[in-house]
């Protein structure tokens, strides 16, 4: 493969990372509501089957209707599942693709020779190869931690269906739930995350990386 080539390449690829990046973060936005709601339903379907939830009155006129109602509930959880599973489908996607760009950039580099111009400003071909696996080790974790919600919840449900016993920690604890929330919201860690550049003494935040690699097409 000619130098051009290469260049042309491996910006390509560079370019695929910030754009898979940005579409992960768009489906873990669009996802949020889903799982609010999903949650939401989980701890009201919890309190619906509660004795003390129901007025005596209303179980003595509608004698059918908890069931009806924990039915109904339940049902609408499940669908809310499925629809989260489908964000976090395409969320692993994304992943996928960040890399493959890796892999792209390490196989580029190991078709240069020491005369091959870097066709980056800020760092080699091989340190981005480098920093880039270390870009997808990040989001495949932040990613790995939504489904770990996902099963959780998911436990929940067949818990509630009467289909499992094994109910996860703090199961209706609307506490924990917040603050499982906040960090699908905030992914706290993830843009702060350091990694090294080899043989470089420099120590990027992914972030840094975002920012450096959005300037090697300014």
């Amino acid at each position: 493969m000619t130098t051009r080539n290469i260049t042309r390449s491996a910006q390509t690829a560079l370019r695929d990372i910030l754009v898979a990046e940005s579409r992960w973060h768009g489906w873990n936005k669009d996802a949020l509501p889903v799982i609010n709601t999903l949650v939401n339903l989980l701890l009201q379907q919890h309190s619906a089957q509660q004795p003390s939830v129901w007025h005596p009155s209303i179980t003595y006129m509608f004698p059918d209707l908890p069931a009806k109602y924990e039915e109904a509930n339940i049902e609408a959880a499940t669908e809310t599942l499925t629809r989260l599973c489908d964000f976090v489908t395409k969320m692993t996607v994304q992943c996928a693709a960040i890399k493959t760009s890796a892999t792209e950039l390490a196989n580029l580099h190991q078709q240069t020779t020491n005369d091959t111009e870097s066709p980056f400003l800020y760092f080699t071909l091989e340190q981005y190869a480098t920093l880039a696996h270390n870009v997808h080790a990040l989001y495949e974790q932040a990613t790995q931690e939504r489904q770990t919600y996902i099963d959780d919840l998911n436990e929940i449900i067949q818990s509630l269906r009467g289909e499992s016993t094994d109910i996860p920690e703090r199961a209706f604890d609307s506490d924990a739930h917040f603050v499982r929330l906040l960090a699908w919201e905030s992914s706290p860690g993830l843009k702060n995350a350091q990694m090294s550049v080899p043989s470089h003494t420099t120590i990027l935040s992914l972030a840094d990386f975002d920012e450096l690699a959005q300037k090697e097409f300014e």
